[in-house]
């Protein structure tokens, strides 16, 4: 509602719900946008506090016809805080780019940024750490006119064997981690992660990169953990009444019926040993298998 009020400034908290009054008029910021007589309008408040962010924490914002949809904000510690500049805003491109996947792959989209990250998402940043790198820096050198021990320059990029070589830097341990645990990626072993890695780059000394990741891993360590933490396994309660425990499993690899059935389904009442033997088909889900249970 917008009304004529006094000039003099004022602002009011309710809820989550910020009111200023300006030249007169009431402005409502709700969630990252300002109401007021011009129409809806993006918080500059809030875009000032992510562009203002403090160097121990990143932040983004995601935008749809230049209004903000979407926030992303994480605070940095550890070994994070040691990298350069453009390898914590390579950082936050990929955790924000991660945290939004499910809005960015139906469409294209561009991504702003003031600063070096961009070039280091594009891999062209490595351009320029090909010259003084320990590892590549002679073979580097050795490339100018030609091949050298199966590498080879293309466009100002390395190349061993059509796999792109990458210098030394967080580059390597991002690349490793995404592989590993990043995307749709499913958490794979060391010897896993290093065959995917290898697909499409080379460094040295990747199998101690790989399975250092995989070791820090705390989502590896709680799936594989070998402890028992909760002692000694303990045999399932016995049953007081028919159907109040059952066990199911399936029989597959049957000879296809004439109705498309190739399994069994098996339903085993524990108290009075009482089964029942249900025909379905292996491609079945596990919505049409609950149906058959509870019929």
């Amino acid at each position: 509602m917008n009304g004529r009020l006094p000039s003099r400034p004022n602002t009011e908290v309710i809820g989550r719900t910020r009111s200023t009054f300006v030249d007169g008029f009431r402005n409502v910021a709700i969630r990252g946008f300002v109401v007021s007589f011009k129409g809806l309008e993006v918080d500059q408040e809030k875009v000032q506090a992510i562009q203002e962010w403090p160097r121990v924490g990143i932040g983004a914002v995601l935008t749809q016809d230049g209004i903000p949809v979407a926030y992303f904000s994480k605070k940095i510690n550890g070994a994070v805080l040691n990298y350069p500049m453009y390898d914590k805003e390579m950082y936050a491109l990929i955790r924000s780019l991660e945290t939004w996947q499910h809005y960015l792959w139906p469409k294209e989209f561009m991504i702003h940024s003031e600063h070096e990250a961009l070039k280091l998402l594009g891999f062209s940043y490595l351009k320029e750490l090909y010259v003084a790198d320990d590892d590549f820096g002679n073979i580097f050198a050795a490339c100018e006119n030609g091949s050298f021990e199966k590498f080879y320059r293309y466009e100002g990029f390395l190349f061993k064997k059509g796999k792109l070589s990458i210098p030394q830097g967080s580059i390597q341990e991002l690349l490793t981690q995404e592989v590993h645990s990043g995307g749709l990626m499913g958490h794979f072993g060391a010897s896993k992660t290093l065959s995917t890695v290898q697909e499409h780059f080379y460094w040295p000394r990747m199998r101690r990169d790989a399975a250092r990741v995989y070791e820090r891993c705390v989502t590896c360590k709680r799936a594989n953990s070998k402890v028992q933490p909760h002692g000694l396994y303990m045999p399932l309660p016995i049953p007081e009444f028919p159907w109040t425990g059952v066990s199911m499993d399936f029989v597959l690899g049957l000879p296809r019926t004439k109705i498309g059935k190739d399994s069994i389904y098996v339903v085993v009442d524990r108290f009075l040993k009482m089964s029942h033997f249900i025909a379905c088909a292996k491609t079945d889900d596990a919505v049409h298998v609950a149906n058959i249970f509870f019929r």
